[in-house]
């Protein structure tokens, strides 16, 4: 995949050093996407769980404020969320905030064949931390633009 990002940055012109950033904690991670998104650099992001089990794909209901997850939901057109056990998806964003109890959230906003998503991080850091193949495990692309 980082040979991929670098060759094809070089076909449009740009000049970009890539790779796995080998980290071995997922705070570390958060951190490193966080970074990477505050200099202007998309992340891709390789969310995998060995185990089979899917992440929640959540959307955003402006509306109400609120992140929606239905992957049951069939009988609608649109369907509310979604979610992959293994799939590349582009970071665009980190959206953190505080309940009520002072908790804090961090939603991921993601691109995924090209339509808008979040990912709960800690429901992520769940999921995959429950198979020990996932550790130690980095997921995320380190890009830098020459």
């Amino acid at each position: 995949m980082s040979t991929y990002i670098t060759s094809m940055c070089e076909d449009k012109g740009v000049t970009v050093s890539s790779n796995w950033d080998y980290i071995k904690d997922y705070e570390a991670d958060y951190q490193n996407m966080k970074k990477q998104l505050n200099e202007g650099v998309p992340v891709i992001w390789a969310v995998n769980d060995f185990g089979g089990e899917s992440i929640p794909f959540h959307e955003y209901d402006s509306k109400n404020g609120v992140y929606v997850h239905d992957p049951h939901n069939a009988v609608e057109k649109e369907r509310k969320g979604g979610g992959a056990s293994s799939h590349y998806v582009v970071a665009t964003g980190l959206y953190e905030e505080f309940d009520d109890n002072g908790d804090k959230r961090r939603m991921v906003e993601i691109s995924s064949w090209g339509n808008k998503y979040y990912v709960d991080y800690d429901q992520y850091i769940y999921v995959v931390s429950q198979n020990p193949l996932n550790q130690p495990f980095s997921s995320v692309m380190n890009t830098k633009i020459k």
